[in-house]
């Protein structure tokens, strides 16, 4: 996704969003951005901790200005925080499709119980 950064607006609106919400920068932390710009030492204005308009100019290893950690980290901590609610939402969707298999198996046995009956 950084590679097509500047060139396909939709990946640069969800990576913006991305590392504005994880509040992260780069994949593995901000000097992924190094090439970002012909200077190496700029990065998008999403990686920066009060985002504003060229904000990322020259303030690649600033850590007061910009997030250092990258978003890999930052993932990988959001999805270990809700592994209690994916299991559980993957456990309830689980006993509902076993319920709907008991009700079908219900509702044949009572078809094939009509039938026999005529």
């Amino acid at each position: 996704m950084m590679k097509n950064y500047t060139t396909n607006p939709d990946v640069r609106k969800g990576l913006d969003e991305l590392q504005e919400e994880l509040k992260c920068c780069g994949a593995v932390n901000s000097s992924d951005w190094m090439f970002f710009k012909p200077d190496k030492n700029s990065i998008p204005d999403s990686c920066c901790k009060n985002v504003s308009t060229n904000c990322g100019a020259g303030a690649l290893n600033d850590a007061h200005k910009i997030y250092i950690e990258g978003c890999g980290a930052a993932l990988e901590t959001a999805i270990k925080k809700n592994l209690l609610w994916v299991g559980v939402a993957a456990l309830v969707i689980a006993f509902i499709e076993l319920l709907g298999v008991v009700f079908a198996c219900t509702l044949m046995r009572g078809i094939r119980k009509g039938y026999e009956v005529m």
